[in-house]
């Protein structure tokens, strides 16, 4: 249920009332769907390798860059075609049985 309602606050854009340099450094980058694609792409290589739809109706996608240098999971809104990167990171692999493939 946490994680629900954290991505439904992302989403919205809801800040917290941190101090500043807290609150930067867990902001999610925002844009919509197409755009934020365009940008992981152009500035990342980065280009969707998995999806699913979350319990409460969300989208959610990987993005990697060839050779699992780079990865953002990204969430999206279905109806409004908003989309965060929640997470980022280094060295996505994907696995099969506790096995990378």
């Amino acid at each position: 249920m946490r994680r629900a309602v954290f991505a439904l606050a992302v989403l919205a854009g809801c800040a917290g009332a941190d101090a500043p340099e807290e609150q930067a450094e867990r902001e999610a980058w925002c844009n919509d769907a197409r755009t934020l694609a365009t940008t992981l792409k152009r500035d990342f290589e980065e280009t969707p390798v998995a999806a699913g739809l979350t319990l409460n109706g969300l989208i959610m996608e990987i993005f990697a860059a060839p050779n699992g240098r780079t990865f953002s999971l990204v969430v999206i809104h279905p109806l409004t075609a908003n989309a965060c990167v929640v997470f980022a990171g280094v060295g996505w692999s994907l696995r099969k049985a506790g096995r990378e493939i």
